[in-house]
């Protein structure tokens, strides 16, 4: 009688258990980790400046660079948990530098116009010098 009451009771435990995996892992934590690693390596005044400076270009470049996810980071780490991590810290990463390239660029744009209206309006005023007729 004690053997089929242990029996029945390891069946039980173990049927209870099934759904219970120990080497599955948590997407949604490894993806919270990899976007604040994300946003705390990112440097977004470099891609401004790229943006300002190099226009479309900048953004293209940020649209294309990988930046690499920190070693320390993945040490000790499943083989499934690094794939997910580098996979989400590349996605984010990505994200933020054409985002502030975008941004870089918009503004650069912006103050082009700005500067060539402010040049025709001035002109238009009669702000231009008399030296200039003959």
């Amino acid at each position: 009688m004690k053997k089929l009451v242990l029996l029945i009771l390891i069946i039980v435990t173990v049927l209870a258990t099934a759904d219970e995996d120990p080497l599955t892992i948590n997407t949604d934590e490894i993806r919270r980790i990899a976007h604040s690693q994300a946003k705390e390596d990112s440097s977004p005044m470099i891609w401004y400046a790229a943006g300002c400076s190099l226009s479309f270009w900048g953004i293209f470049g940020a649209m294309i660079i990988e930046p690499t996810p920190p070693v320390a980071a993945l040490i000790g780490k499943s083989p499934d948990y690094i794939e997910v991590f580098k996979d989400y810290y590349i996605r984010e990463a990505k994200r933020l530098q054409t985002r502030a390239a975008g941004w870089g660029c918009a503004s650069s744009g912006l103050a082009s116009v700005a500067t060539i209206a402010l040049f025709f309006w001035y002109w238009e005023a009669g702000g231009y010098p008399d030296f200039y007729y003959y």
